[in-house]
């Protein structure tokens, strides 16, 4: 039973609709043919003269469509439909052979046939059908004329009967042509809309998920309200607040009060004025706090636009908030980096400052970039240059010897005009690969002088050590001589010759004397004797034992509260007629000598200042030489 009732039913083709719909056409033609060819049998029986051959022509028939019927279960439904309808023609047109010639209701069986082929199989389906059976009644009319009568289709005269019946079919073909091509197309176009309808909605319903995925992970939640005078009254919230702020939308979207309870108390005056400023200008932007469900408030950035929906009287404001928590976070951080970065460039442009030495920056192409007074100004004194200016020497060196590592040492040595300068260079590499350069610029003037007086210094010192040994060894043979040289002269008549000599040895020995106790004050082993002394005593004392010429006057000026000071006065007088000699010497054709004196209770000054022709350099550099 389950077999017979599957059997009774047209195949379903999954992949192919235009097929199923052609199985679904076939097989009600089918079972109508069943049914006809057991009419048919049951005719041949008991009504047809020719049973047996209207047996044999139903018989065919019902062969005809076992076979087709299970071509068309195979999926060969267009070869089942074909073997279909050359079945249906060849039986009808037998039966109507078997009965003596064509009636209405023959003509209205190939009408059908045609009908049929054409829903079956289509428009040329049609054309051939109809083009068949008029081909065979035109061969029965023209055989029947030409005296080779065939089985005659059509009742006399034949030739009218022919052409009434291919004018019939033909307008039927021609009918059901323009039907079946109106119903194609209005066929495809449901088709077509139909399909279209389906992308709209597969279209939608992507991006409806689509909008759901990204409102979902967006770092944005998207919100609206309307406002209704000072009322704010909740429309929609997205999901993704759950994940940000720990809330349910539901939550917020029912509760007015919920928004203004949760943002922090400080920050509500700005988000109303916010609220107030997008009514009037279309936008605005507000950051504040918001507590959130778990405890603890974020900042959150929230902007927001005004949209007027036309539906309704009431304006709606469509915003998106951030969670920029993060971004406060690390904004106080810079912030406070920031401070400490400037305070310790404060520190480090007070070392700059406060160093001794000139600290200069320069960039790739040698300009001044940065310099500390002292750089500043011995930039100024050897190139002319300040900050802002290019650099191309110091002093008579060209810069790019002076980035170069020296032949020796460290620094480059720069003299100029007296001054003596050391320059180091180091490179500085920035973070885009650029080279820019550090000069580090060094006086050593006082250095140099002061390691040239060392040196002098110990020089002296070892003079001296060399003066006292000699004077040390010659002293006391001296005194021996000097000793029997006054014992000569006492022993000899007074201006006698022999009591010159005498007295010339003992000149001479006692000048001898004084030479060896210069060398040793020279040496300082000698006592320092201070004692009171009057300054302007010492002053006379000293012009006395200098033999000064007419022409080379001499004044003294003593400018002091109190002229006696405590010195010791052989050191000092010898120290004064050293200076007057010197300042004579240098005055061979007269000049004025002038000796001054001035101080105070602590400290003196003595002066000796003459208008002659100097020191020459090379001298200068000798004064303190014995």
């Amino acid at each position: 039973m389950l077999i017979i009732r599957r059997y009774l039913f047209p195949p379903v083709f999954a992949d192919d609709e235009e097929k199923t719909r052609a199985a679904s056409v076939l097989n009600a033609l089918q079972l109508a043919l069943i049914v006809v060819v057991i009419l048919a049998a049951l005719a041949s029986i008991f009504v047809f003269a020719e049973k047996l051959g209207s047996l044999l022509v139903v018989g065919g028939l019902g062969v005809v469509m076992t076979l087709a019927r299970v071509l068309m279960y195979q999926g060969k439904v267009r070869l089942s439909s074909i073997l279909v309808l050359t079945g249906i023609w060849i039986v009808v047109t037998l039966l109507v052979t078997f009965a003596g010639g064509m009636n209405c209701i023959d003509a209205v069986y190939y009408l059908s046939l045609t009908v049929i082929a054409g829903l079956l199989l289509g428009p040329r389906a049609t054309m051939s059908v109809a083009t068949i059976t008029s081909l065979a009644g035109g061969a029965m009319v023209l055989s029947d004329m030409l005296g080779y009568p065939l089985p005659r289709l059509f009742p006399l005269p034949p030739l009218a009967g022919w052409i009434n019946l291919s004018f019939s079919l033909f307008l039927a073909t021609i009918t059901l042509n323009i039907a079946l091509r109106s119903l194609q197309e209005a066929l495809e176009l449901s088709r077509q809309r139909l399909q279209e309808r389906e992308v709209a909605e597969v279209a939608l319903s992507t991006s409806r998920a689509r909008l759901h995925q990204l409102l979902s992970v967006s770092p944005a939640v998207i919100y609206s309200f309307t406002v209704n005078g000072e009322v704010q009254t909740p429309v929609f919230i997205s999901e993704n607040v759950r994940r940000q702020l720990g809330y349910e939308p539901e939550d917020i979207v029912n509760d007015p009060t919920f928004w203004p309870t949760h943002v922090y108390s400080d920050d509500l005056p700005r988000v109303a004025e916010a609220t107030q400023r997008v009514l009037q200008a279309g936008y605005s932007a507000v950051e504040y706090r918001f507590l959130r469900q778990a405890g603890g408030y974020c900042w959150l950035r929230d902007e927001m636009r005004r949209v007027q929906d036309t539906r309704g009287p009431l304006p709606e404001v469509i915003g998106a908030w951030y969670d920029i928590t993060e971004r406060k976070l690390a904004e106080a951080e810079r912030e406070q980096l920031l401070a400490r970065i400037r305070g310790q460039a404060r520190q480090v442009q007070q070392i700059v400052d406060a160093t001794p030495e000139g600290v200069i920056l320069l960039d790739v192409e040698g300009c001044v970039v940065l310099a500390n007074p002292v750089g500043q100004k011995e930039l100024t004194f050897l190139a002319g240059v300040q900050v802002g200016d290019v650099l191309t020497h110091l002093g008579t060196t060209p810069l790019p010897i002076l980035l170069a590592a020296p032949p020796t040492g460290l620094w480059h040595e720069l003299a100029v005009d007296a001054h003596v300068f050391q320059v180091l260079a180091r490179p500085i590499v920035g973070d885009d690969a650029t080279e820019s350069y550090v000069l580090v610029i060094r006086d050593v003037t006082q250095q140099r002088e002061m390691e040239q007086r060392v040196q002098e210094q110990e020089r002296l010192a070892a003079v001296g050590q060399l003066a006292a040994g000699i004077a040390h060894e010659v002293n006391n043979p001296l005194g021996v001589v000097l000793m029997y040289a006054h014992l000569l002269k006492d022993s000899f008549e007074k201006d006698s010759p022999a009591w010159r000599d005498s007295v010339m040895i003992a000149e001479q020995a006692d000048r001898c004397k004084r030479i060896v106790a210069g060398l040793l004050n020279f040496a300082r082993q000698n006592k320092v004797l201070r004692q009171p002394v009057d300054v302007r005593h010492l002053i006379g004392q000293s012009i006395k034992l200098v033999p000064v010429p007419d022409s080379v006057k001499v004044a003294t000026e003593v400018e002091m509260p109190d002229c006696i000071i405590d010195v010791d006065g052989d050191q000092i007088v010898q120290v004064i007629s050293n200076l007057v000699s010197n300042a004579v010497a240098a005055m061979p054709n007269g000049g004025e000598l002038k000796i001054g004196a001035s101080g105070d209770d602590s400290h003196i000054r003595i002066t000796v200042e003459d208008t002659g022709i100097g020191i020459s350099e090379q001298n200068a550099k000798k004064v303190f030489e014995p």
